[in-house]
């Protein structure tokens, strides 16, 4: 039985065809979750991968889906780094075509971890989550798991 709910769990979704089984998901599984991550995870961490993770974030966009896929493209191909800074001193990646969007894209990420406390209550980081949750009208989207 197990094997026939999870293909037709997969079929479902394959053929987006909506459903309403019971099943029990990580809370990993959900992207809107792992883009929440995201975000405050680059409060400790801003090395390449963090920050290509938040650029490429669909349900927290900070920029549009083309610029997006370049400026992941730019920044992979570029050495490492691991600060903002890091990327505002790269003579390299601002000379590129999207070296306007990344400034843009850099400064709009430093205004968000500025938001992100370094220690709070519980109900400080409960209204920073809100804030990013109606900041980018979440409420407004279809939030998806995988």
């Amino acid at each position: 039985m197990e094997t026939i709910k999870k293909t037709l769990f997969q079929v479902f979704k394959e053929e987006a065809i909506p459903y309403n089984l019971d099943r029990d998901i990580s809370l990993m599984e959900i992207p809107f979750i792992v883009e929440l991550l995201y975000i405050l995870e680059l409060k400790n961490n801003t090395n390449k991968n963090s920050i290509i993770n938040r650029i490429k974030s669909n349900y927290f966009n900070i920029c549009n889906r083309n610029e997006r896929e370049a400026l992941e493209y730019i920044l992979r191909k570029t050495p490492p780094f691991n600060i903002l800074e890091d990327i505002r001193n790269s003579q390299e990646i601002l000379a590129s075509t999207y070296g306007e969007t990344i400034e843009n894209t850099i400064d709009l990420i430093q205004g968000e971890l500025e938001i992100i406390p370094e220690k709070a209550s519980m109900a400080e980081y409960i209204n920073v989550l809100k804030y990013f949750i109606d900041d980018f009208n979440i409420g407004e989207k279809n939030i998806k798991y995988t």
